[in-house]
C-alpha cells in the first residue's frame, strides 16, 4: 500500500472559519463523518489541483482522508488520472472500468 499511498489523516474538531488547501500534485479520497464542509459531497475523489482551494465547515468537522503518492491513485481508479484535474467527484459515481471520460483505458496506464 505504501507505494500508492502517501498517508491517512483525520480531522476533527470545529476548524477554522474559511481554510485554503494549496495544490501538492496529489489525489484525496476525501470522507465525512462529519457535516460535510460547504459544497462538498459527504465523499468524494478530488483531482489534483491547480490552484488553492478554500474549505468552509458547517458544522462540527469529522473528516478521513486517503492521500495517494503522485500517480498512487492509477492503481485504484478505471481512467487516468489527468481526467479528474480539478474536479471534485462524488464517490456514488460509477468509476470502474470506464471511469470518468468513459473510455475503459486502465490497462494502458501501466499501474
Amino acid at each position: 500500500m505504501a507505494r500508492w499511498v502517501h498517508r491517512l489523516w483525520v480531522l476533527e474538531g470545529t476548524g477554522p472559519a474559511v481554510d485554503a488547501i494549496l495544490p501538492d500534485g496529489r489525489m484525496e479520497m476525501v470522507l465525512h463523518f462529519g457535516e460535510p464542509f460547504r459544497g462538498q459531497p459527504r465523499s468524494f475523489l478530488v483531482g489534483q489541483q491547480r490552484r488553492a482551494v478554500e474549505v468552509a465547515p458547517a458544522g462540527r468537522v469529522g473528516v478521513m482522508g486517503v492521500r495517494f503518492r503522485p500517480g498512487g491513485a492509477c492503481a485504484f481508479l478505471g481512467f487516468p488520472q489527468h481526467e479528474a484535474t480539478d474536479r471534485m467527484i462524488p464517490a456514488g459515481r460509477d468509476l470502474g472500468s470506464r471511469g470518468v471520460g468513459g473510455t475503459g483505458r486502465r490497462r494502458a496506464l501501466g499501474c
